[in-house]
């Protein structure tokens, strides 16, 4: 279990330097990196999207698994959060932030951060709830109103990530 604690310092640390390169707040560098000081992140993609890549020269999986990722990204951006397929998933101690990453080598991990995609307040998150999927993990989210779901690999830590959000919106001030 401790390469667990190794991929989250590499996450930590792949968003700092995401941070210090882009700045995505309008102040100095060491606040922008403070920002980034993440509690927990994984790699998700919009639900579907394993299927309708997996599926290769099956049309009609590929169909459906197309129709259900498209369908979460829409719910997604309805919620004010910008979904991509794969995307890093992260919680900081005010937002839920997600991010564009290269493609992960493999069971939810890697990648290496892109850019930031979107935010939004740890007070806009109503509800998050993993559940087991096949060979990896399905969160379902509640942004605002709007329900959508990810997918992880079975190698990235869903639940430590819904266990810290839940904790941090108990902590987190009102924006």
């Amino acid at each position: 279990m401790a390469w667990f604690a190794l991929a989250r310092i590499l996450i930590v640390a792949a968003v700092a330097y995401a941070a210090a390169l882009l700045r995505p707040l309008p102040v100095n560098l060491p606040a922008n990196i403070a920002f980034a000081a993440a509690l927990a992140g994984i790699v998700v993609a919009a639900r579907g999207n394993t299927t309708s890549v997996a599926s290769g020269a099956n049309l009609i999986a590929s169909g459906i698994g197309s129709h259900q990722a498209g369908k979460h990204t829409r719910a997604a951006a309805e919620a004010g959060l910008v979904v991509s397929s794969p995307m890093g998933l992260v919680v900081t101690d005010r937002r839920l932030i997600t991010l564009r990453i290269s493609t992960p080598w493999g069971f939810g991990l890697g990648g290496s951060v892109k850019g930031l995609l979107s935010a939004v307040a740890l007070s806009d998150v109503e509800h998050v709830e993993v559940k087991r999927l096949a060979v990896g993990k399905s969160i379902t989210l509640t942004v605002r109103g709007s329900d959508f779901k990810l997918e992880a690999g079975a190698g990235a830590d869903a639940q430590g990530l819904a266990d810290t959000l839940e904790q941090a919106r108990v902590a987190a001030p009102a924006v």
